[in-house]
């Protein structure tokens, strides 16, 4: 949700009425999730801002700039930044939880290699994790907290070369066929949406599989889809009556 409204934002693609509203609520998301002690949070935030950055320096520098100011005064003057700042800490240190992240995803890894053709089934996948790690951290069941993860030890490698299949096909999409220095202005911004959205869904995945459920991404997903549809096979059919009149 955050990406899509930056990138409304930094493209200037709404009128006041719909930026002023999507400026509020991106304030008051932030504010949430660094309020909260997920990290991977923090981390998804820094990603979109430095996407959001790179795509649209100038603006992009100003928008983001901006929010940040807003965010920041509001958490040191009126609420408490305590959390995030312990959880920072406690990165640094390192916490035992990151270790059974990784025992989690190496685990994973060693299950696909194992099951290669459709892995041990994504909810059987749960209880091979909890069986491996129980002498160690006590869970008869426990998810694989990795998108890939999951997809590697629970569905195999059919469905995991399926799942890098659509990221491909979704990141090259070009039904105008065109060099990209000639593709439309809002192909090319609807294109650079959906990269940085699967960039994020990477980013974020490495910390949960709920991502492959998770109605804000599902969405995001389905609107960045759209979004390619309407602004590159529309004008693919413009073109092409354009060039059945010429001729």
């Amino acid at each position: 949700a955050l990406l899509l409204a930056g990138f409304v934002l930094v493209n200037r693609a709404a009128n006041v009425v719909i930026t002023v509203p999507l400026v509020i609520f991106s304030i008051m998301a932030l504010l949430g999730i660094f309020m909260s002690a997920n990290r991977s949070g923090y981390l998804g935030v820094m990603v979109i801002a430095l996407m959001l950055f790179w795509r649209k320096k100038g603006f992009g520098l100003i928008v983001v700039a901006g929010v940040t100011i807003v965010v920041g005064y509001i958490l040191t003057t009126y609420l408490s930044t305590e959390i995030f700042e312990n959880r920072i800490a406690e990165t640094r240190q390192g916490v035992r939880s990151d270790d059974f992240r990784k025992a989690l995803f190496l685990n994973c890894l060693d299950i696909g290699i194992k099951n290669p053709v459709l892995g041990v089934s994504p909810q059987g996948l749960n209880f091979e994790l909890g069986r491996r790690t129980m002498s160690e951290y006590g869970y008869p069941q426990i998810e694989s907290h990795n998108v890939f993860g999951f997809v590697w030890g629970g569905c195999g490698l059919v469905c995991f070369a399926l799942f890098f299949g659509i990221a491909y096909t979704l990141w090259r999409y070009n039904p105008l066929k065109l060099p990209r220095a000639q593709l439309p202005a809002d192909f090319r911004a609807a294109r650079n949406l959906m990269r940085m959205l699967i960039f994020l869904f990477c980013a974020r995945g490495m910390f949960t599989r709920e991502i492959l459920y998770n109605p804000g991404f599902v969405i995001a997903l389905g609107l960045s889809i759209g979004l390619m549809i309407v602004t590159g096979e529309n004008r693919q059919l413009v073109q092409e009556a354009h060039e059945g009149q010429t001729a």
